[in-house]
């Protein structure tokens, strides 16, 4: 998805980016941080939630300043069985504390959905208009969640051609307003416990 994205101009005017992928190399990744931070460029650090978790306690201890400003960090996906499931705020908390950042932003999505939503910050997500979601009860899983309180996240994407548009997910969320039943703007809080582990960034292992 990032490949995609800087494909397609997402990147600054001066040109190619510095940066890349880094797969249990912290060394390399705090490297990059740093040569783009002292070219006076802003960094931005995507990665799913226990990569970046424990990205930010090593660069906490090794004792390099904080990222104070110049830096987007946006976490995706979650522990993937690495170890338990922190709840949302909980990872935000772990990212600003270790990176000294002062928000931490976010992408919602997952293997089957070719749409995103994205927080910038506070964990609060925001769909394109051709995706939905829609709460259903924690204890009823065919039914609208309709107390406008935490409920299991249903999926509409139009965006999936070919594919299917309406998936159930093991996530938590509540809404942030009082919508119609299909919302646009959630509060993302975590996953059903024993939930399966899924994620398109399973693939590498």
């Amino acid at each position: 998805m990032v490949e995609m994205l800087r494909s397609e101009g997402w990147m600054e005017a001066q040109g190619q980016p510095n940066g890349g992928f880094f797969l249990d190399d912290t060394h390399a990744l705090f490297e990059a941080i740093t040569s783009v931070r002292a070219a006076g460029r802003t960094v931005v650090l995507i990665g799913v939630t226990w990569a970046l978790v424990d990205a930010a306690k090593a660069w906490r201890s090794s004792g390099r300043p904080p990222i104070t400003e110049g830096v987007h960090i946006a976490v995706t996906g979650g522990m993937k069985g690495r170890r338990e499931e922190w709840v949302s705020e909980r990872v935000r908390s772990a990212l600003k504390e270790g990176f000294g950042c002062p928000t931490v932003a976010g992408e919602y999505g997952m293997t089957e959905l070719l749409s995103q939503a994205w927080s910038l910050k506070g964990g609060l997500y925001h769909t394109p208009p051709w995706m939905r979601i829609r709460l259903r009860r924690t204890d009823d899983a065919l039914s609208v969640n309709a107390s406008g309180s935490t409920g299991g996240v249903d999926v509409i994407d139009l965006a999936n051609l070919a594919s299917c548009s309406f998936l159930s997910t093991q996530d938590l969320a509540r809404p942030v307003a009082s919508e119609t039943e299909y919302i646009q703007a959630f509060e993302l809080l975590g996953r059903f416990d024993r939930s399966e582990v899924r994620g398109c960034n399973l693939l590498v292992d």
